[in-house]
């Protein structure tokens, strides 16, 4: 294996806790690409990263410089991860007092769980899953420390319908509370929302049981999928995955079952694909011949954390990734979902300019 892919896997491993032991001989080497001017790549991870280092005595072995650059993005990553995790103990709080469950989703599940909670991984956003009855209370709430998105009107037909509504934080740092009623778009897998609840669990940092947190297996299964949207293995979708599998042993039996339900059997596979390839951990799903096709086919389209993420992904090569689906009709159903949303766009924006025009 090469020496930058060698460097690549010393920053995953380092970042899901493994000891000085295990890690590559070329992970002082590593480093240096946390010390580059543009580092967004790997923000999400220098904080567990650095715990890592310093719970296990590593900078004694780290060059002076290298050692004062990674401290000061740490000092700062800290400082918006701290800010971060503010808001979700206040929005937490809100929804513990007034009785709304919610399931705690991606970033804001891990602390306390996949993370030690003063040196979680930084998220991008906070994601939260609540019943659809329960939106309009929760939007009242949420008012009081944010506000709706203004919609665009270029999407206000996609937005009506969206699995998400986004609530921009009145925060020092831009980022939002996304509010889902749905895992995934409409269409894309076949998701029982009532079994996820019933697996859920009480978030043990928290301690309530309206705060909860998805069963270790559908975890597993949610990083597959949510993964396969955005096209890409980033980084932080692999240590987490790792982490879980690590701290949880999840029941693979039940995690394959789960797939089969969603549809999405071969993007697990990839998933596990990835692990193999970056930590070592053995792939124990065995594909049919057409899985194994389809794997192949579809190349290098899912982009891996060796290639810079770009977050542009068009709808073509969406639909061209979904050959790794396991039922190609709700393919079809999800492409004329995202057509008619289009064409509905459109018409809303057709009636925007005519009414404009009236009223002039």
């Amino acid at each position: 294996m090469s020496t930058h892919l060698e460097e690549i896997r010393s920053l995953l491993m380092l970042a899901s806790g493994y000891p000085a032991e295990a890690l590559p001989g070329v992970w002082r080497q590593a480093l240096a690409i946390l010390t580059r001017p543009d580092t967004r790549y790997w923000n999400r991870l220098i904080i567990p990263i650095y715990e890592n280092l310093k719970s296990n005595r590593l900078f004694g072995h780290v060059a002076d410089d290298a050692r004062a650059v990674l401290q000061k993005k740490f000092m700062e990553l800290l400082t918006m991860q701290t800010i971060q995790q503010n808001w979700v103990e206040r929005i937490v709080g809100l929804l513990e007092h007034n009785r709304i469950p919610a399931i705690l989703l991606k970033g804001a599940a891990c602390g306390g769980t996949l993370y030690d909670p003063a040196y979680s991984r930084l998220s991008q956003d906070i994601d939260v899953l609540v019943h659809r009855r329960d939106t309009t209370a929760l939007f009242d709430l949420m008012s009081s420390i944010g506000q709706l998105k203004p919609p665009d009107p270029s999407r206000r037909f996609s937005a009506a319908h969206s699995h998400e509504t986004t609530i921009p934080l009145n925060a020092s740092m831009q980022f939002n509370l996304e509010i889902h009623t749905e895992l995934h778009p409409r269409f894309s897998f076949h998701v029982d929302t009532r079994a996820l609840w019933e697996t859920s669990t009480t978030h043990p940092h928290y301690r309530s049981d309206v705060i909860r947190m998805l069963s270790p297996e559908f975890q597993l299964v949610y990083i597959a999928t949510h993964s396969f949207f955005h096209l890409e293995y980033e980084p932080h979708h692999l240590v987490d995955a790792c982490r879980l599998i690590r701290a949880f042993q999840p029941d693979i039996d039940r995690v394959v079952r789960h797939a089969r339900e969603w549809g999405c059997l071969t993007i697990l596979y990839t998933l596990f694909m990835q692990l193999d390839f970056w930590f070592g951990i053995s792939n124990p799903l065995r594909l049919s011949g057409v899985q194994r096709w389809k794997i192949r086919r579809i190349g290098d389209r899912f982009r891996n954390p060796a290639i810079p993420s770009t977050h542009d992904v068009r709808f073509l090569d969406q639909i061209r990734s979904m050959i790794l689906h396991d039922r190609y009709r709700r393919v079809a159903c999800f492409a004329a979902w995202y057509v008619f949303k289009q064409v509905m766009d459109r018409v809303m924006i057709g009636r925007i300019h005519r009414k404009g025009r009236t009223d002039a």
